[in-house]
């Protein structure tokens, strides 16, 4: 019939990291084993979020040729307005049953449905592009603390009409705890699949292969 919970955050030995004790006390009136059990896996659970929360994000880069002469031979448009309109803006060909709903003006904060995920462009410049992720979750099917994706557009040779255009697709993330191959072989089979898709939608042939 009571809970009192202290929290304490101590420098360890070696001064090069942080200790945390969770000292807990209660009283319940009846199945005092059960609530001990239950508390316990309670904070287990908690302290394993708390770190992967605070661990470095997984990095995961992708690298994609992709030739100059493009469809309709117009080769002035910026890349990066190519890839909003056919991937952020008409779903970048993923088998979803519904086209991204567009949630302002621009189209740069969109949600998939579904599974209702949330994604947003923070900045967009001639040559690159920067997102992230609003609302991972369990519920959306993607269980991380956070993912920021940065899209670099690098023209292999400007004055040469048949050179190619290095795409580097760069991924930060921080998986949900004991979620991290799930997380990982999710981001790259998106990544990858958008990645062709996008190679396909506006090259005149596509015999380059994606490089990791």
């Amino acid at each position: 019939d009571s809970h009192l919970g202290t929290v304490s955050f101590l420098p360890n030995n070696n001064n090069d990291g942080t200790e945390l004790l969770w000292n807990v006390t209660f009283r319940t009136q009846q199945r005092h084993a059960l609530w001990q059990a239950v508390t316990e896996q309670s904070i287990d659970q908690a302290c394993n979020s708390l770190v992967s929360y605070l661990v470095e994000p997984i990095k995961y880069t992708q690298t994609m040729k992709l030739r100059r002469r493009r469809k309709g031979a117009n080769t002035n448009i910026p890349l990066t307005e190519i890839f909003v309109d056919f991937v952020w803006k008409q779903g970048g060909g993923l088998p979803l049953p519904l086209p991204p709903l567009a949630l302002d003006s621009k189209g740069y904060d969109r949600l998939l449905i579904p599974p209702f995920l949330r994604e947003q462009i923070l900045s967009v410049q001639e040559d690159s592009l920067v997102y992230t992720v609003r609302n991972p979750s369990f519920f959306v099917g993607y269980p991380v603390h956070s993912h920021l994706g940065r899209i670099h557009f690098v023209d292999d040779d400007p004055n040469n009409d048949d050179s190619t255009v290095t795409v580097i697709w760069e991924v930060s993330v921080r998986p949900y705890y004991n979620c991290e191959a799930y997380v990982k072989a999710f981001t790259r089979g998106i990544v990858q699949t958008v990645g062709w898709n996008f190679k396909k939608h506006i090259e005149v042939d596509d015999n380059d292969q994606l490089v990791e």
